[in-house]
């Protein structure tokens, strides 16, 4: 299993940040839910 480093873990704490203020029950007006806002491909 590969480790995560500082700068990739930096990175999706600020990816998480931006996108839902670091909450996980957030949805989007996309319909987009979670902390990273990820959903199925449209």
């Amino acid at each position: 299993m590969k480790k995560f480093t500082n700068s990739s873990m930096d990175y999706f704490e600020a990816l998480g940040q931006k996108e839902s203020s670091g909450r996980y029950n957030v949805v989007n007006r996309y319909g987009y839910a979670g902390k990273y806002q990820m959903g199925d491909s449209r």
